[in-house]
């Protein structure tokens, strides 16, 4: 996963990163240090190297467990803060 706003720009493996949801099977990033006044970009990066974009410049409040990103063909995920 690759999350990016204006300060901000870190990548993480799914793979050890995770937190699963068992209610909704979706799992929760976490990225370490997100400003929350920004706004993000969320990306996921498939294996062989392409990104899809699971959110788009949405503030940061949009990213929490309550809210859930635009339906994608990538795995859901969800970072926290």
């Amino acid at each position: 996963m690759h999350l990016k706003g204006p300060a901000y720009d870190q990548t993480k493996p799914i793979s050890g990163n995770y937190q699963v949801n068992p209610d909704d099977g979706t799992v929760d990033v976490e990225f370490d240090n997100v400003p929350v006044t920004a706004s993000y970009t969320l990306t996921y990066i498939g294996s062989d190297g392409e990104e899809s974009t699971l959110v788009d410049n949405s503030p940061f409040s949009s990213l929490q467990d309550d809210e859930k990103p635009p339906e994608s063909d990538a795995p859901s995920s969800t970072p926290g803060p």
